[in-house]
C-alpha cells in the first residue's frame, strides 16, 4: 500500500497580514498512477489561493483523464508536457468566468 503525506502553511506574511495559504495540491489515483499537482499562489493577488486551486485541479484531472494502463513512462510525460497548451487555455477560461460571476477582475486570482 503507498502512503502520501503533503503538507502546506501559510507563510510568516500571510499571518501577519490575515491572508490564508494560497498554496494548493491535489492527488488523483489513475488505475496504476497517482497523478500529483501543487500550485503556490500569487502572493500579491486578492484571490489567488481561488486561482492556484482551479489551476492544480484543471491539471490533474486532464491529466488523470489521458491516462491508460498501458502507457509506458514516456508516454506519461508526453500526456503531461502536451497538455501544457490546453491546461493554460482551460485555467484562464475558467478564472475568466469566476471573475465574471463574482463580477471582478481575473487579476485578483492569478
Amino acid at each position: 500500500m503507498m502512503q502520501r503525506f503533503c503538507y502546506h502553511a501559510r507563510g510568516i506574511d500571510h499571518i501577519e497580514t490575515g491572508d490564508p495559504c494560497q498554496d494548493a495540491f491535489l492527488f488523483a489515483r489513475c488505475g496504476r498512477y497517482i497523478v500529483f499537482g501543487g500550485s503556490d499562489g500569487v502572493g500579491s493577488r486578492r484571490h489567488s489561493e481561488r486561482g492556484s486551486r482551479l489551476a492544480v485541479a484543471s491539471s490533474v484531472l486532464y491529466v488523470a483523464s489521458h491516462l491508460t494502463a498501458d502507457m509506458t513512462a514516456s508516454e506519461v510525460e508526453d500526456v503531461i508536457r502536451s497538455s501544457f497548451p490546453w491546461r493554460t487555455t482551460r485555467w484562464r477560461s475558467l478564472l475568466g468566468e469566476m471573475a465574471s460571476t463574482r463580477a471582478s477582475s481575473m487579476r485578483r486570482y492569478a
